[in-house]
């Protein structure tokens, strides 16, 4: 958690740098424990002002989420490696999928 707290720090204090703020590209392991591990953290990275930039999340692992994209523009999805999404609420919640070459399991529609 400290990792993913001065990584974020680190991009603020980029963006707030005075220069021209460019999209992100972010890696995302779920398997890993150090770096950034789940979508939804990744997302929380781009939520504001980078939210409108052309972004993309390049995922990797077994993601076990679920997770909510709204009031992002241009975001790119990339499925690493054999990535996958399994929903945290084993169907309880409505899921939709439709990220080429990302499957979701034990998603209700």
């Amino acid at each position: 958690m400290f990792k993913l707290a001065r990584y974020v720090f680190a991009s603020i204090l980029l963006l707030s740098a005075g220069s021209v703020a460019q999209a992100l590209t972010l890696s995302v392991d779920c398997s890993s424990k150090e770096r950034i591990n789940s979508i939804g953290a990744a997302l929380k990275v781009l939520q504001g002002p980078l939210g409108s930039l052309p972004n993309t999340i390049n995922v990797s692992g077994a993601c076990n989420e679920n997770i909510l994209i709204q009031n992002m523009d241009r975001l790119t999805l990339n499925a690493v490696g054999g990535a996958s999404i399994t929903d945290a609420s084993y169907g309880t919640h409505e899921a939709a999928g439709g990220i080429p070459g990302l499957p979701f399991t034990n998603c209700a529609n």
